[in-house]
């Protein structure tokens, strides 16, 4: 895990050296704008019974800009199959497995996007900012020994759906390279652990790439 975070920070860190170069033609393809992107990566997260897993992702997302700021909605879907435990005090150890399989994201992020620097790859813009997501387990199933009463399972099966959904605070790096409409893009998000959330073991940590296109103003100017 520390590996990885630090290879995204010296990975940012890089864009961030590069010498600056911006032009007028730049932002002209970026400001007051409407990006729609597609986007795969991975997702890496760990609970009770597992350890850094990873998980395919896909999805789709919006950037609205101004000229150094932007709103980012963001919508994925993660495919996995994984188990974690909920509280059962009537189980041996006090933990009942649940297995849990694939999540969807909502994420909403204001992100500054301080400066850009010219390279061989285009028009490289590095960015950064914070959100909120929302978070939904697809698929969430108490196993383990039989349910001694009704108000047991019940009990249960309330506290997987009430753990299966969260929403949660976002951070999120990243930088993004214009090539004329099209722009290509990695990002880093994470968002902290919470005790009462199925992924509830570590920081949720997603790495994405993908392709972005302007589609026009967002504001009416004529380009």
């Amino acid at each position: 895990m520390r590996t990885i975070r630090g290879a995204a920070l010296a990975a940012f860190l890089l864009l961030a050296s590069l010498p600056a170069a911006a032009t007028a033609q730049g932002d002209r393809q970026f400001e007051d704008s409407w990006f729609w992107g597609a986007k795969g990566g991975m997702l890496l997260f760990s609970t009770t019974q597992v350890d850094n897993a990873r998980a395919a992702l896909i999805g789709g997302d919006w950037l609205i800009t101004r000229k150094n700021s932007a709103l980012l909605v963001g919508f994925e879907q993660m495919f996995f199959n994984e188990a974690t435990t909920v509280p059962d005090s009537r189980v041996l150890g006090g933990e009942r497995v649940v297995t849990i399989k694939n999540m969807r994201r909502a994420s909403f992020v204001a992100l500054a996007f301080p400066m850009d620097y010219g390279s061989r790859f285009g028009l490289v813009r590095p960015y950064g900012g914070l959100g909120l997501s929302i978070n939904v387990i697809s698929s969430a199933d108490a196993g383990g020994p039989p349910f001694e009463s009704a108000s047991q399972q019940q009990m249960v099966e309330f506290q997987v759906a009430d753990e299966s959904t969260r929403a949660s605070v976002l951070a999120m790096v990243g930088a993004q390279a214009e090539l004329n409409r099209f722009s290509v893009f990695g990002q880093v998000s994470m968002m902290p652990s919470r005790a009462n959330f199925l992924l509830n073991a570590s920081a949720t940590t997603f790495f994405e790439m993908g392709i972005r296109y302007n589609i026009g103003s967002s504001i009416g100017q004529v380009r």
